[in-house]
């Protein structure tokens, strides 16, 4: 229970002003926040409100389960006014928010009932994040039992980011989407927003993540597609676009020109749907395709529209047979973060990397060479690395399975190159993977020596 007269430590030094005691109290959880309470009353009046600013309302269960340690509902409503950010998981203890809960400023919620719609109301002029997290065993429900619910949001003259879960929208939704920022959707479906009256773009929307909805591709880029302002998007698609529609999908995507950030990891769409995206997004600068259908079709369109990248992350992507790497890194000079796949290391020996102001790098390379041929692909590709002076973390090594008939190349012993890394004097963490050959004494004295505030992570 929380304590409501606590016992004062009188021979502490309570003389800071209110500012300052507040602005420490920003930064104090649980029991330590807890024993400032008990500095001087001083501490007490500046840093109760923090007790109650962050609030989880538990459900039945684990109200059961807590007992005396929760607060009784006295205090809940004694104080619940100075409740900012709630996660109301369909709580007995919920009506006793009302009327004094009126100062919200982040909602999370599971369950969609009359009382929620009610709270949501209650807090119209304070709401700016709402959150609807769906239980998995939640049964899916008749789309005008919502209806309540997408009318209470539209209630908030604040919203600014709104994130849901297995939902089926409705209408309104589409009308409040003209109004907030940030925007999230998973496992959510939606009627065609052509049908819905009055909503021709969504001007507001700035980021908008579309993780496994329960549409096509083609219906969800008709949502991406009339949010002019847009300048992150993460989408995790069902499936492909059609072939038949590229010639409208590059039109309409090349009219977003303000989308800076790209992500489709672990996505659906194909290598040639990657090529469209790439080929028609021209402020592009970071693009993430982690676990995805990147290919060589993908890098072809890298090196032919978007050698500007600043962020690129194709790591889990199948590029062990391709020189992806080596093409990548030759010809992208903006790049600043890179993580990479499983490469060949044979394949570097096609010329310089160009990445000169690359601040982070992760990559794994793997051969079929034999002893001999490796010491010249070890030499030159930590000369490569070596140029990279502007380099701050740095991964080698993979912990993932490799393809047949490969084997790691990873040999980080000193006669093979490894000492070439002396050049980056920038280089603040490094984590290894798998190895050919495990770091030995003498490189780990050598490291320690070269690097001596290194962060030296081993994953192997």
């Amino acid at each position: 229970m929380i304590q409501t007269t606590p016992t004062y430590n009188h021979y502490a030094n309570s003389q800071l002003p209110p500012e300052i005691i507040i602005q420490i109290g920003v930064h104090l959880k649980g029991s330590t926040l807890t024993n400032a309470l008990r500095v001087s009353r001083t501490w007490y009046t500046c840093l109760f409100p923090w007790i109650w600013h962050s609030f989880l309302l538990p459900n039945q269960w684990k109200l059961a389960h807590l007992g005396s340690a929760w607060p009784d509902i006295s205090q809940i409503q004694h104080c619940c006014h100075l409740i900012r950010n709630l996660i109301c998981d369909d709580s007995p203890l919920l009506p006793n928010l009302f009327p004094s809960c009126n100062r919200l400023v982040w909602l999370e919620l599971r369950d969609l009932t009359s009382d929620m719609a009610l709270l949501i109301y209650q807090n119209a002029e304070s709401l700016r994040h709402l959150v609807r997290k769906a239980s998995v065993h939640q049964p899916d429900r008749d789309v005008s039992l919502y209806w309540p619910f997408f009318d209470a949001i539209g209630s908030l003259n604040h919203l600014d980011t709104l994130q849901l879960e297995r939902l089926e929208l409705s209408y309104s939704f589409f009308e409040i989407c003209q109004r907030i920022s940030n925007l999230h959707l998973a496992n959510c479906s939606w009627s065609s927003i052509g049908s819905a009256p009055h909503v021709k773009s969504f001007q507001s929307l700035k980021t908008l993540i579309l993780l496994k909805n329960k549409m096509s591709a083609m219906q969800e880029i008709d949502l991406i597609t009339r949010c002019p302002e847009l300048v992150s998007l993460h989408w995790k698609a069902t499936d492909q676009i059609p072939g038949e529609e590229y010639e409208r999908v590059e039109m309409q995507f090349s009219q977003l020109s303000k989308l800076k950030f790209l992500a489709i990891n672990v996505s659906a769409i194909a290598d040639s749907d990657i090529v469209l995206l790439l080929k028609s997004l021209p402020a592009l600068e970071n693009f993430q395709a982690s676990s995805s259908r990147f290919r060589g079709y993908g890098t072809q369109a890298i090196l032919q529209y978007r050698t500007n990248l600043r962020e690129l992350d194709l790591s889990g992507c199948d590029t062990t047979i391709d020189n992806s790497l080596q093409q990548i890194l030759g010809s992208c000079p903006n790049l600043e973060i890179f993580s990479g796949g499983v490469y060949n290391i044979m394949e570097l020996h096609h010329g310089p990397w160009v990445c000169l102001q690359l601040q982070r790098l992760s990559i794994s390379l793997v051969s079929k060479h034999t002893d001999p041929e490796r010491q010249e692909d070890h030499l030159r590709m930590y000369q490569q690395l070596a140029a990279l002076s502007e380099l701050r973390t740095l991964t080698l090594g993979t912990t993932l399975s490799i393809a047949y008939g490969y084997i790691d190349a990873m040999d980080l012993t000193l006669y093979r190159g490894f000492r070439f890394l002396c050049a980056l004097k920038k280089l603040k963490e490094m984590t290894i993977g798998r190895m050919h050959q495990p770091l030995e004494s003498t490189e780990r004295m050598w490291i320690e020596t070269t690097w001596p505030n290194l962060i030296l992570l081993e994953d192997g």
